[in-house]
């Protein structure tokens, strides 16, 4: 049996997903090197942004994430040689930045995910910039949170949790609710000192 590491990384246009054997001496034929260790595997699954939608919209609904991973797994699995047992011992998942998923309090997505290059919010990151003193982008997911207060008032009354993209394939692979502080930190809102939100 072959220890593997599983690397995920959900961009906006594709989720790539890389199969790193951990001790390739456990198999009888391990795969030739690599500088990054050895390579078990590679593969992709496209995704595209949802159709539709008023100038500045970028949004895509989580499940594609989840499907584009499930293909991708199915895709690089099946590039793992005959006969080597893959025993899947970590998995590390990087992805886009500054997204907003948006999940009730069962953990149920609400509606699709407004990404890092959405810029519906324009209006709110010029306020928020104002009110803070200093340029927030419109891709920080804080102005998507005021725009979605505003926008879809009901959509917002039902959210219970703030996701960003990959913490949401963390989320269905794991069923915990977590964000390291690396990544809130482009949330907009977070202070970085006492690294907790700023409820204000």
């Amino acid at each position: 049996m072959v220890r593997v590491a599983l690397g995920v990384d959900a961009g906006t246009q594709s989720l790539k997903v890389l199969v790193v054997a951990i001790d390739p001496s456990s198999s009888s034929s391990p795969p030739p090197p690599s500088a990054d260790g050895v390579v078990l595997a590679r593969a992709s699954a496209s995704l595209s942004l949802l159709p539709g939608g008023p100038p500045g919209r970028a949004e895509q609904h989580p499940a594609a994430w989840v499907d584009a991973l499930a293909r991708a797994l199915a895709d690089a699995f099946s590039q793992v040689a005959p006969g080597v047992d893959a025993n899947v011992v970590a998995v590390g998942v990087s992805g886009q930045q500054h997204g907003l998923v948006a999940l009730d309090s069962a953990g149920n997505v609400i509606r699709p995910a407004k990404l890092w290059c959405d810029v519906e919010s324009a209006p709110e990151a010029s306020e928020i910039s104002t009110l803070l003193g200093y340029t927030l982008p419109a891709g920080f997911t804080c102005t998507k949170f005021l725009w979605l207060a505003r926008n879809e008032p009901e959509a917002f009354a039902k959210m219970h949790t703030l996701l960003l993209p990959h913490d949401y394939i963390n989320y269905v692979l794991s069923g915990v609710l977590a964000m390291e502080c690396g990544d809130a930190s482009g949330v907009g809102i977070m202070d970085l000192q006492r690294r907790v939100f700023d409820k204000n």
